[in-house]
């Protein structure tokens, strides 16, 4: 349980930090608390964070839905989950036409193999990670002001 205590809180303090971070860099170059860094998102250090942040968010949204189907949960499995899910994704997504379809059959072969070899515990962890990830993005996005950059969770398709 501290180990997820643990993620969520590197969680909270980086989603703020990002924010602060984009604000400030905002401010400076006079596009607002909203605006990308230098005008470029994914760029530069702050774009680094940001994919460091939405692996974070991935990562809750894995180990909320294993803590919820399963007894407990373990965070090194999220993470490592998520890692291989970034990178099945990364791997069959840039496809032209058919790569968003392919990337959501990687992301449940992901799955798949991570729980059990069981189709169903695949898409039950699928979509309820997706749906804490969509929430965790929504919230971060309304509230902290990131419509410019748009935070994503790397790992999980379509969010």
């Amino acid at each position: 349980m501290s180990a997820a205590l643990a993620l969520v809180g590197l969680l909270v303090v980086l989603l703020v930090f990002y924010w602060s971070a984009q604000s400030l860099f905002g401010m400076l170059l006079g596009g607002g608390p909203t605006a990308d860094l230098l005008g470029f998102a994914g760029h530069g250090l702050l774009g680094l964070l940001g994919t460091f942040v939405g692996f974070a968010v991935a990562a809750v949204g894995v180990y909320a839905a294993e803590a919820a189907l399963f007894e407990g949960g373990d965070a090194f499995r999220a993470l490592g989950t998520t890692a291989l899910a970034a990178v099945a994704i990364a791997l069959v997504g840039w496809i032209p036409m058919v790569g968003p379809v392919l990337a959501v059959v990687a992301w449940l072969g992901v799955l798949f193999y991570r729980y059990d070899d069981s189709w169903v515990n695949a898409v039950v962890v699928g979509g309820v990670s997706w749906l804490v990830a969509f929430a965790i993005t929504g919230v971060a996005n309304v509230f902290l002001g990131l419509f410019g950059s748009g935070l994503r969770a790397v790992g999980i398709p379509g969010i």
